[in-house]
């Protein structure tokens, strides 16, 4: 599919999605979307287990986030970063001898990242849920022009085999240090541009704060580190994509990367 087709599906899908946030159908399309990104997971698991299994599978674990509505955001939230964390450390101390327990954590952290959009949309809001998708996305955007614009550039070379740079090689190869760079600016700038968008910034009635700006880092931090996951376990998988329901754009799972643990960060710091 050519970028401009791929632009257009994005165009067309866009704002339904966001219509139907918008609506109290919001808990079951998150619901949908979790049993998506989680069938795709567990597809893609290096063990591999079978189809019918992963679909039930997908099915008990996407009722997850929405059996425990009532915990608080506050008490809750911090285990979304503790799972990608140590599942990642466990990948690059231990490699291959923990495959199920690494993919068992990120399953986890997949599930509790949809709990939290779940809470950022009934108890937020939508202007809350629209200030995490245009950053996410913006960070995103960022990250892959800079880095295919740079890749072959001398600062980036250099930088490639300097730490903590070297560990973008080793987890997703096709990662750069100027696309990480890119990434950490496009957060706060982001959120400058949502507080010029009617209803897409939480922070628009109030003056631009040192706070608001460390969020904006926050959340470019665990997009960086959700996208870094997904591609570690496609890698693993030797698989491009996760799946096909959105043409063009590789599968729910990887629309969904960036905002899983960054929607759990959004649910704990203060607006």
């Amino acid at each position: 599919m050519s970028t401009s087709q791929r632009l257009t599906t994005a165009a067309v899908l866009i704002p339904i999605v966001f219509y139907l946030l918008s609506t109290p159908l919001s808990p079951l399309l998150l619901a949908l979307l979790a049993f998506v990104n989680l069938k795709e997971m567990f597809t893609l698991d290096p063990f591999k287990i079978g189809a019918p299994q992963a679909v039930v599978a997908a099915a008990v674990g996407a009722t997850l986030p929405y059996i425990f509505t009532t915990a608080p955001p506050s008490t809750s939230a911090p285990f979304s970063f503790i799972l990608p964390l140590l599942s990642t450390y466990l990948f690059l101390l231990l490699r291959s001898s923990t495959p199920h327990l690494t993919a068992t954590l990120c399953d986890l952290q997949v599930l509790h990242g949809y709990y939290s959009m779940n809470i950022i949309m009934q108890d937020l809001g939508m202007t809350t849920g629209v200030f995490l998708c245009l950053n996410c996305w913006g960070v995103d955007t960022a990250g892959l022009i800079v880095g295919k614009l740079l890749n072959k550039s001398t600062i980036n070379k250099t930088l490639s085999s300097k730490p903590p740079f070297n560990l973008l090689k080793r987890i997703s190869p096709n990662k750069t240090p100027l696309g990480f760079i890119a990434c950490l600016f496009a957060g706060p700038l982001c959120t400058l541009i949502c507080r010029c968008i009617p209803y897409a910034s939480p922070y628009s009635s109030s003056p631009v704060s040192q706070s608001e700006l460390l969020t904006a880092i926050g959340l470019s931090i665990c997009c960086v580190i959700g996208d870094l996951i997904q591609s570690w376990q496609k890698r693993k998988a030797n698989v491009k994509d996760t799946g096909t329901v959105i043409k063009g754009h590789g599968g729910v799972w990887d629309r969904m990367d960036s905002m899983i643990l960054a929607a759990s960060f959004l649910v704990l710091v203060p607006k």
